[in-house]
């Protein structure tokens, strides 16, 4: 008998921390949290600790990858960068979505970088960021890879 009684004791307790968990975890879960809407949003209680960035830009629906590699801009803009990740006011130290970056949206490149063709005809797919130190190559999916 003690040990039913037991058992329902620790099925009881169970429940209740089952229970307490999921309420605890509904009433903590928030919605994104949009800063800038041309940015990514912020996740709310999450911690940005582990987030690190290499040089990309978003465009075309693809993540362009800075390369070492150097060229010239043609003139032939395809776009702007209009959300730098690096300068989104976060003074919670939130995590940045990692998901939907919207064209335009980079990690280091200043907000109102231009995007244009590279003029080299070897290079047949990347863009080229026109930067203050000069034109910065981008190639798609990965470094080095155009």
């Amino acid at each position: 008998m003690r040990g039913r009684v037991l058992m329902v004791l620790f099925l009881v307790l169970m429940v209740v921390v089952v229970v307490a968990s999921t309420v605890s975890y509904v009433r903590h879960r928030s919605d994104p949290v949009v800063v800038d809407a041309a940015c990514p949003p912020l996740l709310p209680h999450t911690s940005n600790a582990t987030d690190d960035y290499g040089d990309t830009v978003h465009w075309d629906g693809r993540t362009w990858w800075r390369t070492e590699g150097r060229t010239k801009a043609d003139g032939n803009v395809v776009g702007v960068v209009t959300c730098t990740v690096a300068e989104i006011p976060n003074e919670n130290g939130w995590r940045v979505s990692p998901r939907g970056w919207a064209d335009g949206t980079a990690t280091v490149l200043p907000k109102g970088t231009r995007l244009t063709t590279a003029s080299e005809e070897r290079i047949h797919e990347a863009l080229v960021a026109s930067t203050a130190g000069g034109d910065v190559l981008y190639c798609p999916g990965a470094p080095g890879t155009c």
